[in-house]
């Protein structure tokens, strides 16, 4: 994906509208106890995070700001929309880590599903009856790395269809999708050995379009 064309933004609530209908997920590794580091993770009602590009508007105030249970993996029914109302999606994700990158305070790569060096994450998220919520959707997916963090490239996968990541990659969108259960994976191709090469899956965006 060209970043040229979409800008990712987080900044205080303003007068940007957006029309279509959306779910916006943020994943967090910092407990509330943690104070500054988590307030740099979650994204509060006060601030507005998203894209703009590529014919999407998704900035928002409401996003579920999602920690994981335990290890393993972690479910979440009945996330809320864009205007806090409830739509009948799950989601299931693989814990969540921080990048510690200050140039995504706020934003939905901050923190996320780690895939570590040399891994494949197959199912990272896997969304549950989007059906319920959409029948056709676009889906955005926010990624994050270390500041000068080694990584060096891998891949998003969303149900049958992949695209690269790289070490400036930030955003993927993924067009015109139908599945009412929805794997996303998420693989890193640096080499084992290199200190710090993780990147994560900070959070996605499922916009309707129906």
């Amino acid at each position: 994906m060209n970043r040229l064309f979409i800008t990712l933004l987080a900044l205080g609530a303003g007068t940007f509208t957006h029309a279509a209908e959306m779910i916006s997920i943020n994943f967090y590794a910092q407990p509330e106890e943690k104070g500054w580091g988590h307030d740099m993770e979650v994204i509060s009602n006060k601030e507005k995070s998203g894209i703009k590009g590529q014919g999407l508007d998704t900035l928002t105030t409401t996003w579920n700001n999602l920690r994981p249970e335990g290890k393993g993996v972690t479910t979440v029914e009945d996330l809320r929309d864009d205007k806090g109302k409830s739509t009948g999606v799950s989601v299931n994700f693989r814990g969540a880590y921080s990048t510690w990158n200050g140039a995504h305070n706020n934003k939905p790569n901050k923190a996320g599903v780690p895939a570590w060096l040399g891994m494949h994450v197959k199912n990272a998220v896997m969304l549950k009856n989007v059906h319920a919520f959409a029948k056709k959707y676009d889906l955005v997916v926010y990624l994050g790395i270390p500041e000068n963090g080694p990584f060096v490239g891998g891949e998003v996968t969303v149900g049958d269809e992949s695209q690269p990541v790289g070490p400036e990659t930030a955003v993927l969108i993924f067009k015109d999708l139908r599945r009412t259960n929805l794997q996303i994976g998420l693989s890193n191709d640096t080499p084992k050995g290199v200190k710090n090469g993780v990147v994560v899956l900070g959070g996605v965006q499922v916009i309707a379009k129906d």
